[in-house]
């Protein structure tokens, strides 16, 4: 078996192991306290690699998107974070017609995470009729550059 083809293996065992590992959508604690409606959310990529990521992180939700009047991303939020702690995400709705809130995944760095243990990820707003919503969800954010292949990696 080619070196490529032992990567790859290992590549999509690990994001499988990954998935069935991670958490479902997380049932918010003291970051949503208060809030008038908990909401599920799912953020997609689970694990964010720092050395091999894409440019978006979405996050899927389950309220309608005409029900939105606002929305904020936090990343691990704590109760001194206020609206300017947000991040600049643009928001659509999805093929369901569900709220769905991208942000570049390139803003969040570091930002204080923990690389190797889960971080989370907290979405809040606000209803046209003015009630809060809250929902939250912990992702993976690993640091693994080349060094990491599989053995045998010859760097081709």
């Amino acid at each position: 078996m080619k070196h490529t083809d032992a990567r790859l293996i290992l590549v999509l065992t690990t994001a499988a192991v990954a998935l069935l590992l991670a958490p479902a959508p997380a049932i918010a604690g003291d970051t949503c306290d208060g809030a008038a409606a908990m909401i599920n959310i799912d953020v997609a990529p689970a694990i964010i690699n720092l050395q091999h990521y894409g440019i978006w992180l979405t996050i899927h939700t389950d309220i309608e998107y005409d029900q939105v009047k606002s929305a904020e991303v936090y990343f691990n939020w704590d109760e001194d974070a206020g609206e300017e702690d947000a991040f600049k995400c643009w928001k659509k709705a999805d093929d369901r017609g569900y709220y769905v809130a991208k942000c570049d995944i390139r803003d969040f760095g570091l930002l204080g995470g923990e690389i190797g243990k889960m971080n989370n990820f907290t979405l809040k707003g606000e209803t046209q009729e003015g009630e809060t919503f809250c929902g939250e969800q912990e992702v993976m954010i690993i640091d693994r550059g080349p060094e990491h292949s599989a053995p045998g990696n010859d760097g081709k």
